[in-house]
């Protein structure tokens, strides 16, 4: 048995959330399936380095209680409950869907592909010198419309906007989160993603073929493709605000952070 399931099935069998749609069978095989449920985990794990350095400790720090801190807070159970909760949403005609598709081998290439998928990341990568290459008209066409039907660019923009709007609940006088900077941040990140979304899919699908992209196609037009994605944001958008509701993480005397 692998680590994500491992993980999974230690999380959802002794947690008490309610499911969804979805069983915790059916949940156990989208994170053996899937790039959803890695990809938290992955941004769990990103979030515990980045704590040491918010709060200015040592890495390789050797002391229990700072580690157990640190590792409730950025695992927070409720926080990754809430996740799969969300994917637990799915139908089970939309999950049939995934799981059929992910069993392919343009399935698994593009499981594989969705690893730091996050605009930002992409934006990073295709920066560098090496990873300009051009592509084809009707490579980047199919590209385009993958996203489009991947409803990409108003996804990212409505979690930034989710994301604040959670913030804002813990920090109502901060003046970044009154509705118009909301507003303006949003616009911006939909500017920004609009702009650089060809970018994004010529390193996203760089080593895909115009057949594999057809098929991701299909894939991205039927209601499991279409709502694979829309459920990780909502997921990501719960979690936050459990992940907010933790204790404050106090490692030392006179240093606190809700990781904000």
């Amino acid at each position: 048995m692998n680590t994500i399931k491992k993980i999974i099935m230690t999380i959802v069998i002794l947690s008490s959330f309610s499911l969804g749609n979805l069983s915790k069978g059916q949940l156990l095989e989208l994170a053996e399936m899937s790039w959803g449920i890695r990809e938290f985990k992955l941004y769990q794990h990103k979030r515990y380095n980045h704590l040491f350095t918010v709060l200015n400790i040592d890495r390789n720090t050797t002391n229990p209680k700072i580690i157990e801190e640190i590792k409730n807070y950025a695992y927070c159970t409720e926080s990754f409950n809430a996740f799969l909760y969300e994917l637990s949403k799915l139908t089970n005609e939309e999950y049939a869907e995934i799981i059929s598709f992910y069993q392919t081998d343009v399935g698994k290439k593009l499981n594989q592909a969705y690893i730091g998928f996050h605009p930002k990341i992409l934006n990073k990568i295709y920066k560098k010198s090496e990873n300009k290459t051009k592509i084809s008209k009707e490579k980047t066409l199919l590209i385009m419309l993958i996203f489009k039907e991947l409803n990409l660019i108003n996804l990212q923009a409505y979690y930034e906007v989710d994301r604040l709007m959670t913030e804002k609940l813990f920090d109502k006088k901060n003046p970044k989160y009154i509705d118009k900077s909301i507003i303006k941040y949003a616009d911006n990140t939909r500017s920004i993603v609009k702009k650089n979304i060809k970018e994004y899919g010529m390193v996203f699908f760089k080593y895909f073929t115009i057949n594999e992209l057809e098929k991701v196609l299909k894939y991205a037009k039927n209601k499991g493709g279409k709502r694979e994605l829309d459920v990780f944001y909502r997921g990501l958008k719960e979690a936050y605000f459990y992940q907010l509701s933790c204790p404050t993480v106090v490692c030392q005397e006179g240093v606190t952070t809700n990781d904000n």
